[in-house]
């Protein structure tokens, strides 16, 4: 993986982190198969995305800055490209 891959998919981490969710990394592998994890799950694959999944159902705020005015909503289920 290129470095500069590996520091945005490092930045898009840290980022997920202070807003509130808790991630998992994974190394990639043909054998390896990609399992959900329970509780504040969030499905990555390697090429940068995330799905939305509040185990409240309430929808994700946007926000351009931390406890900045919401500036749209993401509901569950929602493929977010990360980068």
């Amino acid at each position: 993986m290129n470095n500069w891959k590996k520091y945005l998919m490092n930045a898009a981490c840290a980022s997920l982190c202070l807003l509130g969710f808790n991630t998992v990394v994974l190394a990639v592998t043909p054998e390896t198969k990609i399992v959900p994890t329970p509780k504040y799950q969030l499905a990555q694959t390697p090429v940068g995305y995330c799905t939305v999944s509040d185990p409240t159902d309430s929808p994700l705020n946007i926000r351009e800055r931390p406890n900045g005015e919401v500036i749209g909503i993401l509901e569950n289920g929602t493929v977010v490209a990360i980068g």
